[in-house]
C-alpha cells in the first residue's frame, strides 16, 4: 500500500515530467513560429518588389499607351496631307 508521503512523490514526479515536456514542446512551438515568421517576411520582401516591378512596368505601358493615342490622333490629318487633301 501507498503512503501518502509516496503518493505525493510520484504525483510531483509525474508533474515535473509533464512539465518538462510541456516545455519541449513549447520549444518546438517557438521554433516553428521564428520559422515561419522569417518565411513570412521573406514572402512579404518578394511581394513588395513584385509591386513594385508592376507599378514600373504599368508605368511604361500607360506611356507607350499614351504616345500611340498621340499618334493616332494625328493620323487622320498625316492621311489627308499625306493623299493631298487640303485643311478646310
Amino acid at each position: 500500500m501507498k503512503t501518502a508521503k509516496n503518493g505525493w512523490e510520484e504525483a510531483l514526479q509525474n508533474l515535473l515530467q509533464v512539465q518538462a515536456a510541456f516545455l519541449a514542446q513549447n520549444t518546438e512551438t517557438n521554433r516553428d513560429l521564428a520559422e515561419l515568421k522569417r518565411e513570412w517576411l521573406e514572402l512579404k520582401r518578394i511581394d513588395q518588389e513584385l509591386e513594385r516591378e508592376s507599378n514600373q512596368k504599368f508605368s511604361a505601358l500607360m506611356k507607350v499607351m499614351a504616345d500611340f493615342a498621340q499618334y493616332l490622333e494625328r493620323l487622320p490629318e498625316a492621311l489627308r496631307e499625306k493623299i493631298g487633301f487640303k485643311k478646310e
